[in-house]
């Protein structure tokens, strides 16, 4: 009986770090919303949407795929390919940004 009891408590807390490991993200001008993964990047957040976010080198160097961030917390390793100034007004390039909380994006 006690082994049961460890299975159970087990499942129980894989269910939760499962459960703490999405984030709902939400795109402002359609309308539109997706659960994702937490490692997923918010440009695939947007393809799982259906809309097309533009981007040319998927690595964070050309700023193509920036949009801005409205609501949440997100991690972004880019390669020079946004200012400090831009950062600081809330904007992400979505190739290189993933969710790190539910986020809403002006896209």
């Amino acid at each position: 009986m006690r082994l049961r009891a460890e299975e159970h408590a087990a499942e129980a807390h894989e269910h939760e770090e499962t459960a703490q490991d999405t984030h709902c993200v939400s795109f402002k001008e359609s309308g539109k919303s997706v659960q994702v993964a937490s490692g997923m990047t918010l440009h695939a957040a947007a393809a799982s949407a259906g809309l097309t976010i533009p981007k040319a080198c998927g690595m964070g160097i050309c700023g193509t795929c920036r949009v801005r961030v409205l609501e949440g917390e997100t991690e972004m390793n880019h390669n020079g390919g946004i200012t400090e100034e831009e950062i600081d007004e809330g904007y992400v390039l979505t190739c290189c940004t993933k969710a790190k909380s539910d986020v809403s994006l002006e896209y």
